[in-house]
């Protein structure tokens, strides 16, 4: 089971086995895969939305090496007058896990010796909020909440690189999902996320 995954294939394969019960449970997972990685087009064109228009299609790259593997399924979905609907490129809606597809997500669930760190992703991540807090702060967004991790926990990491590797984007959003932080958008106009400590 020795497969080389990006880790756009991995959280895909852990957020299908999240929904995995009982297995073989189909997965409406490209609206998972929209709002946990922020896919949110605006009302213009998509071709005026570069950044997002390449994040979308790097997860749909993603989805394909993960049916060629035969490690997810596209599920055909049934009109209600029992006529197949045959969507058209990445149209499907629904997929299920595989029974291989599960096994290497299970395998992924298990933290490796590296991954482990002295504290919980959790706890390093409320330690630098509650910096940022002391500081004075209200609202802040994504870089200023990885600058104060680096401030705060970086000293376990050999070099910033190491860091960013480990505290990227989707890990800290993930984190801070699951701390139940709230999130509104920065502004008008402005696409960030701006997430609020008190």
């Amino acid at each position: 089971m020795a497969l080389k995954l990006g880790w756009r294939e991995k959280i895909i394969l852990l957020l299908m086995l999240k929904c995995d019960d009982p297995p073989g449970t189909p997965n409406f997972l490209w609206i998972d895969i929209c709002k946990t990685f922020e896919i949110e087009f605006s009302s213009a064109s998509k071709k005026s939305q570069p950044l997002l228009l390449n994040k979308e299609h790097k997860f749909k790259c993603a989805l394909t090496r993960l049916i060629k593997r035969g490690l997810i399924k596209p599920v055909m979905m049934e009109r209600p007058d029992f006529s197949v609907q045959h969507p058209k490129g990445h149209g499907y809606n629904r997929y299920i896990l595989t029974k291989l597809g599960r096994q290497v997500a299970e395998k992924l669930q298990q933290p490796s010796p590296q991954q482990e760190q002295p504290l919980s992703d959790q706890a390093d991540l409320k330690k630098a909020l509650a910096e940022l807090v002391t500081q004075g702060y209200v609202h802040v967004i994504v870089e200023q909440i990885l600058e104060m991790l680096w401030q705060t926990v970086g000293y376990r990491f050999v070099i910033r690189e190491e860091f960013e590797r480990y505290w990227n984007e989707t890990r800290l959003g993930l984190v801070l999902q699951s701390c139940g932080i709230g999130r509104t958008r920065a502004g008008h106009g402005d696409r960030r996320w701006r997430y609020c400590l008190v």
